[in-house]
């Protein structure tokens, strides 16, 4: 097994690894980057960023409850929202846009 650690643009950690006959494994540290339906989305210790192919018209965050923990409308194609205020776990996001209503789920 090697592990090798780089530093990415927009000084992102990542580190690689590599283990003989496998396919190689390669994570961010400290950002999680998602991309669903033309819409990508991208977190770090507090910022959520959410960029769209389309123009966004609202987001939504729910806790695993259904509870919204965030509403937002929107007029744009790129978002950043704070996070520090929501509380670690696991959330649904929904993003409507031009061609409907896209759901990710997200560990935050």
């Amino acid at each position: 097994l090697k592990i090798e650690f780089s530093k990415a643009a927009g000084n992102v950690n990542k580190f690689r690894m590599l283990k003989a006959g496998t396919i190689p494994y390669e994570l961010s540290l400290g950002v999680k980057k998602i991309t669903a339906s033309g819409i990508t989305f991208e977190k770090n210790a507090t910022t959520l960023a959410i960029r769209s192919e389309r123009w966004i018209k609202s987001i939504n965050i729910y806790d695993l409850s259904g509870k919204s923990v965030l509403k937002k409308q929107v007029n744009n194609k790129d978002l950043e929202i704070q996070t520090n205020h929501i509380a670690k776990g696991i959330y649904l996001i929904a993003v409507e846009d031009e061609s409907g209503i896209k759901t990710e789920k997200f560990n935050f």
